[in-house]
């Protein structure tokens, strides 16, 4: 294609754009309560759980407790520091009956903004528990253990973090960039990535998640991998993406979830950094994502093309599964498709990724644990974390003409066997009150869809 046209067809992309939006340090704990976890066991009717949402820079937190089957009157209750099984020291005092709602044998309370008074790592790391006292088990009647839901955290990548650290170096000349989304687990203390490094200019030589504020260079705490073309990175499709799974932590969880670490790929140009991202936890809302797009047209040759924008709004990447499909469609009743469509991404008129033939799907890789990527080994897929910006994806012919269908997913909504393949739990909004967000989370998650037109652009 000539540049001219080219730009032609990127605009006739963005205009009719699929938006992806996309936006705390508040995380998720559960405690199912029961007679069973006190020590000594007691055998009691009443059972039921707790949601506390804790923001680890605060130190704060909002709980809701509910019970069923409670007869006796509560004495007390508290937050206690201790491992499961283990009786320790009340940290954070909740209150007795006066501060529950009874209707019956029935107790539920919300309590909002309290001061945890114990230590935060113990907390996140599964070393707390909910503990009700009574006139009848004193020690206590029932008890939750509190256990962190995994965080989700994300990290745009660009110079501009690289320069803050190293003002006297020149990045003038480079222009990469990308973003990376990645899961921590705070009971097992591992974290799992996925990020995508678009238009990286010198050899990739290692890349860690270092300890450090923005615009500070601090020391690596995690090292993922050293090569942009084995082991855990592959750049087959014109950018580099990066797939590490349940990898050790090394640093201070508490610094990771507020703010103070940070993503760093590192080149022979600049050993220090080409490309950085500070991870934060995710704050997005939760009711303006991409279900899934589909999108059907003609393909012919040259510059007769299926394009269509895709705008990923808000302040977070978005890990997305984009498609081109042909040979699959006859078995939908679609007459003519085209044999082999080639996958091209572009931000603004830079082309940044592109596949042409997924291939046969390995059993148990990751492309294959997730839904809607092409069985046909004719057909072309890309998965890429997008930073906020615009891009376009456009489906052209490999081999032959006829009906392609391009397809894109926010793989946040996107059902696995593999809890990583979506690698996106939903944390809760940060705008909104954080006991409520917590009863509030719709299953499935609500989205908010413009489709692509259905377009076929010509010179």
């Amino acid at each position: 294609m000539k540049t001219p046209s080219l730009r032609t067809l990127l605009a006739v992309g963005a205009a009719g754009a699929l938006v992806f939006s996309a936006s705390a340090q508040v995380i998720e704990l559960r405690a199912t309560i029961n007679g069973a976890q006190e020590n000594p066991a007691v055998t009691t009717p009443a059972a039921g759980n707790a949601v506390m949402l804790y923001d680890v820079g605060t130190n704060t937190f909002d709980l809701i407790i509910s019970i069923t089957g409670l007869t006796n009157t509560v004495t007390a209750s508290h937050i206690h520091e201790a491992a499961m099984g283990v009786n320790g020291a009340v940290v954070t005092n909740l209150g007795g009956e006066a501060v529950y709602f009874r209707s019956g044998n029935t107790l539920t309370a919300t309590f909002r903004n309290i001061t945890h008074s114990g230590d935060r790592l113990r907390l996140i790391q599964g070393g707390a528990y909910f503990n009700l006292h009574t006139a009848a088990n004193p020690g206590g009647e029932v008890r939750g253990q509190l256990i962190a839901r995994p965080v989700r955290l994300v990290a745009n990548l660009d110079v501009a973090q690289e320069a803050a650290a190293f003002p006297a170096l020149n990045f003038s000349t480079v222009n990469n960039f990308g973003g990376a989304v990645a899961i921590y687990d705070p009971t097992a203390n591992t974290i799992s990535v996925r990020h995508s490094l678009f238009n990286y200019s010198s050899t990739f030589t290692n890349s860690h998640i270092h300890a450090g504020a923005p615009g500070v260079s601090g020391a690596v705490n995690t090292s993922l991998g050293t090569s942009a073309t084995a082991g855990a990175y592959n750049s087959t499709n014109g950018h580099i993406s990066g797939s590490h799974e349940t990898v050790a932590y090394g640093g201070n969880p508490i610094e990771l979830l507020t703010g103070l670490n940070y993503l760093n790929y590192h080149s022979q140009a600049f050993a220090g950094g080409q490309l950085r991202g500070q991870l934060t936890v995710s704050g997005e809302t939760l009711n303006t994502r991409l279900g899934n797009l589909s999108v059907r047209g003609f393909v012919g040759t040259g510059e007769q093309v299926l394009i269509g924008g895709i705008s990923v709004q808000g302040t977070e990447p978005v890990r997305v599964l984009i498609t081109a499909k042909g040979p699959a469609l006859a078995a939908f009743g679609v007459t003519g498709a085209i044999p082999n469509p080639r996958l091209a991404l572009f931000s603004g008129a830079t082309q940044i990724a592109a596949n042409d033939d997924v291939g046969a799907l390995v059993v148990g890789s990751e492309l294959a644990r997730i839904p809607a990527v092409p069985t046909n080994p004719l057909e072309s897929a890309l998965v890429v974390v997008l930073p906020p910006g615009n891009y376009t994806a456009i489906v052209s012919s490999a081999a032959g003409t006829g009906v392609a269908l391009l397809e894109a997913y926010d793989l946040r909504n996107v059902p696995t066997t593999v809890a990583i393949a979506s690698l996106d739990p939903v944390s809760p909004a940060g705008g909104a009150t954080r006991a409520v967000a917590a009863a509030a989370r719709p299953a499935p998650e609500l989205c908010v869809v413009t489709p692509l037109p259905t377009t076929v652009a010509t010179r």
